[in-house]
């Protein structure tokens, strides 16, 4: 259910291209429906309220997005990367009310 939810809201327009960040070596990076994805992305990615990427999870596919738990100094994200690169960002607390917890194994 919070897929789906995640897979909905909070998107940027298609047509718009997600802002770009420089990969620093000490920044683990995963591999995501064909692209790189580091901390200093998925901070990007979740906006102001994210001035820094403490801590991330790879959690995996689905509906041809990639998925990441990613926490912040000032809260708890999972972050949906589709594709073409926009973005959905839901609060941890709201997707574990939904059935989705971030930190736990899907």
């Amino acid at each position: 259910m919070a897929l789906s939810l995640l897979a909905a809201g909070c998107s940027a327009p298609e047509d718009e291209q997600p802002p770009t960040a420089a990969v620093t070596p000490d920044v683990p990076t995963h591999q995501a429906t064909g692209r790189n994805v580091a901390g200093a992305e998925l901070a990007i990615a979740i906006g102001p309220a994210c001035k820094k990427v403490t801590r991330s999870e790879y959690k995996g596919e689905a509906s041809g997005q990639s998925f990441y738990a990613a926490q912040c100094t000032s809260g708890e994200y999972l972050v949906s990367i589709k594709q073409n690169g926009s973005t959905s960002i839901l609060d941890c607390g709201f997707a574990a009310n939904m059935g989705t917890p971030c930190w736990q194994p899907w």
